[in-house]
């Protein structure tokens, strides 16, 4: 369980430093200029999806490369496209619920509970990040499992 912990924080930790960050910027900006939690929530999820999944992607782009490097085969549109299948399955579900519906409530709701409007995005966004972290490595899990990439 610790080597499969490790993996994990190798493989979403980076993504969510950077989701974190452009979340805050996000949210920050948007409430600035309209003083409203709820477009600052919807601009805090679309920011950090936008930050996250640049990252997922370069990060699956890249270790695709590498094993076709070592395989003497071309990286070609073909490997892309299960690059992106893969993100999909993994994702997918999770995100559907994630930023349908989840983390915009989390991000609205905290900054009013907890009366700051910075420690609520930011707690809003650990408190969704749970719940789709839950889905997303089961995903991740079976994507290993079942397929090749």
């Amino acid at each position: 369980m610790q080597q499969k912990l490790k993996e994990w924080i190798q493989r979403y930790l980076p993504a969510e430093i950077i989701g974190t960050i452009t979340a805050l910027i996000s949210a920050g900006m948007i409430h600035s200029i309209t003083h409203s939690y709820f477009a600052a929530a919807i601009a805090g999820t679309w920011g950090e999806n936008a930050g996250y999944y640049s990252f997922i992607l370069f990060q699956e782009i890249r270790s695709s490369r590498r094993h076709h490097q070592t395989t003497k085969e071309n990286y070609r549109i073909i490997a892309f496209l299960k690059n992106i299948r893969n993100i999909v399955l993994e994702f997918g579900v999770a995100e559907w619920l994630d930023s349908g519906f989840v983390r915009p409530f989390m991000m609205y709701i905290f900054p009013k509970l907890l009366g700051n409007f910075e420690l609520g995005i930011l707690a809003g966004k650990i408190a969704a990040d749970i719940v789709f972290y839950i889905s997303v490595i089961i995903a991740y899990e079976l994507r290993r499992k079942h397929l090749q990439d």
